[in-house]
């Protein structure tokens, strides 16, 4: 499965950029980074530190909600998640999904583009658990399948 990773922010005068692109970096290792001002954007293809970050703070299901309400405004031919994680988590290591407004830091931007979108999102996300929120609504795995 080819994956592509584009992740874009802005750095501020009050932020330590080199810190950001390293948070960035232990999330998203292998980016090349880009400026243009105050704009960075960085790209990789290695989902699997985010994927263990995910599984690590236990947050695979908020990933699969996040995920399932970008499905909802893509295309059908379309192929990439486009979504908002926390400046400010991502500076401590950690995964938080932004779905209000922007944080004190900003946040950054992850778009995924991947030749098999439903593939990816098997992959990032796991089964339905009994107990997960998903669960509790009344989804069961028979609902996600592709």
């Amino acid at each position: 499965m080819s994956t592509q990773v584009l992740l874009e922010w802005q750095v501020h005068p009050t932020e330590d950029e080199e810190a950001i692109f390293n948070a960035v970096n232990t999330i998203f290792p292998g980016c090349s980074l880009e400026k243009d001002g105050i704009e960075r954007t960085a790209r990789t293809e290695d989902l699997q530190p985010f994927l263990d970050n995910l599984e690590r703070y236990l947050i695979r299901d908020t990933a699969r909600e996040v995920l399932l309400s970008v499905e909802e405004e893509l295309e059908k031919d379309e192929h990439h998640y486009r979504f908002q994680i926390s400046k400010q988590a991502m500076m401590v290591g950690k995964v938080n999904f932004v779905t209000g407004m922007d944080g004190p830091m900003g946040d950054i931007t992850v778009d995924v583009t991947t030749s098999q979108r439903f593939t990816l999102m098997a992959h990032l996300t796991p089964p339905v658990e009994e107990d997960s929120v998903f669960a509790r609504r009344g989804f069961g795995d028979e609902d996600f399948d592709m």
